[in-house]
């Protein structure tokens, strides 16, 4: 009888501690690992009121304040970034600007201060007031621009063409294998060779 009580307990204590078995809990990282599914977004984005002058994208312009520039950004998701992914030296923050998941421009604003000294154009979508563009090749440049030479950046391993009259440099994050010019010195500009390479961004300042 006592054998049978004791089994009869058993059992009892093996199904109550089943039912109380306690999971992890899912964590917010683990969700996003996840994903979600994409949404088909019924927005556009306006990419003409994004032309590029001299010292302005549309209606951001050096000088004015991030605080500003976020009050013309709105629809855009602003993630922050390091001003040295654009070539720019001695800390601070810069920012991202994106629509859905494509970078549209960076602001990069003066060390420990909100003032503006270079915007960034990410997307071929953004054109310049003569029609060039990221993405735009050496070829395309010199058709708008024919006296521009190619300098290389020491500092950041990559080149740029730069056009003084707008205040606009053409990036090209190119490699020592793959480089536009030929430079007998580093710091001398020179006639662009490999008229196929296509900007990474342009900087306006």
């Amino acid at each position: 009888m006592k054998k049978n009580l004791f089994l009869f307990a058993f059992v009892i204590l093996l199904f109550s501690c089943k039912k109380t078995e306690i999971r992890p809990i899912e964590t917010t990282k683990k969700l996003k690992e996840k994903g979600l599914p994409k949404r088909e977004s019924s927005q556009s984005f306006d990419y003409s009121k994004f032309t590029i002058s001299k010292g302005k994208m549309g209606t951001l312009k050096i000088g004015m304040t991030c605080h500003e520039a976020d009050k013309l950004l709105s629809d855009l998701t602003k993630k922050e970034t390091d001003p040295f992914n654009f070539g720019f030296d001695g800390g601070g923050k810069a920012y991202i600007y994106y629509f859905e998941e494509e970078p549209i421009l960076s602001l990069i604003p003066e060390f420990e201060t909100d003032t503006i000294i270079a915007i960034i154009a990410l997307t071929k979508e953004i054109t310049t007031k003569n029609g060039l563009h990221p993405n735009a090749s050496v070829s395309e440049i010199l058709q708008k621009i024919p006296k521009l030479k190619v300098n290389y950046n020491p500092m950041m391993d990559w080149e740029y063409m730069t056009d003084e009259n707008n205040n606009w440099d053409f990036i090209f994050a190119t490699d020592p294998n793959h480089q536009i010019g030929n430079y007998t010195a580093i710091e001398e500009p020179t006639k662009p060779i490999r008229l196929e390479i296509k900007c990474d961004w342009i900087t306006i300042h």
